[in-house]
C-alpha cells in the first residue's frame, strides 16, 4: 500500500512538473514572438512602403484636417519626431544670408524686406524659417504662394499644407503671439523680448521631404 501510494505522488509530481514546464514554453515563445514583433515593426512598416518618419507627417495633416486647424504646438513635435535636426535662433534677428539659404532649401521665394526672420530648423528632410511680422492675412503676405503646389491637402485662411511638384509637403501659416508663446520657447516673452514681439504675428514656412 505504501509503495502504490508512493508510485502516485511521484505520478503526480512528474504530471505537475510536465505542466509546469509546458506553461513555461508557451510563456516564453509569447514573449519571443513580442520580441521580434517590436524588433521587426520597422521592417514591416518598410514593406508597406511607409516609412515611420512620414508617418508623423501624416498623423499630423489628419489631425488638422479633423480640427480644420494647423495646432502649433503639434506641428514642432512633428517636426522634432519625424526629422531631428538643428535649430538656429537669433533674437536679434537672423541675417540675409542665413534667412537666404533657408528658402533657397525649400526652392521658397519671399520678399524679407518687412519681415523679421529669427528662427530656422534644418534637418535631412525637414526646412524651416520663421519670421515675425505685423500682417494678419497669409495671401497678403505670399499671393503666389499656391503657384508652388500641384494638390492643396489643407488650406484656410491664414494655413496652408500642399504637396509640391517635387512631392515634398509645403506647411505654411500665420499664427498670433498668443500661439507663438505656447509652442516657441525662445524669446523670453515677459521680460527683454516683449518690444520685439509686440503686436506681432507668427510666420513659418517648412518644407518636408519625407
Amino acid at each position: 500500500m505504501n509503495a502504490i501510494t508512493c508510485f502516485e505522488r511521484k505520478n503526480s509530481m512528474n504530471q505537475l512538473y510536465l505542466k509546469g514546464n509546458k506553461l513555461f514554453f508557451v510563456l516564453s515563445l509569447i514573449t519571443l514572438l513580442v520580441i521580434l514583433f517590436i524588433f521587426f515593426q520597422p521592417s514591416a512598416k518598410a514593406l508597406t512602403g511607409q516609412k515611420p518618419e512620414r508617418s508623423y507627417l501624416l498623423a499630423f495633416i489628419d489631425k488638422t484636417a479633423e480640427n480644420d486647424s494647423i495646432d502649433a504646438q503639434d506641428f514642432w513635435k512633428t517636426r522634432e519626431f519625424a526629422s531631428p535636426g538643428n535649430f538656429e535662433f537669433k533674437r536679434e534677428g537672423l541675417d540675409k544670408k542665413t534667412t537666404q539659404v533657408s528658402l533657397d532649401s525649400q526652392g521658397f521665394i519671399l520678399d524679407t524686406s518687412h519681415l523679421y526672420p529669427f528662427l530656422t530648423y534644418s534637418s535631412n528632410s525637414w526646412e524651416s524659417i520663421e519670421f515675425l511680422t505685423e500682417e494678419t492675412h497669409l495671401m497678403t503676405l505670399l499671393p503666389d504662394i499656391k503657384t508652388q503646389c500641384i494638390t492643396i491637402i489643407f488650406e484656410n485662411e491664414n494655413e496652408l499644407i500642399c504637396q509640391k511638384k517635387d512631392n515634398s509637403f509645403l506647411i505654411v501659416f500665420l499664427k498670433s503671439f498668443e500661439e507663438m508663446k505656447q509652442a516657441n520657447a525662445f524669446f523670453d516673452f515677459a521680460g527683454r523680448d516683449d518690444k520685439i514681439v509686440e503686436g506681432k504675428q507668427w510666420l513659418v514656412v517648412s518644407t518636408a521631404t519625407l
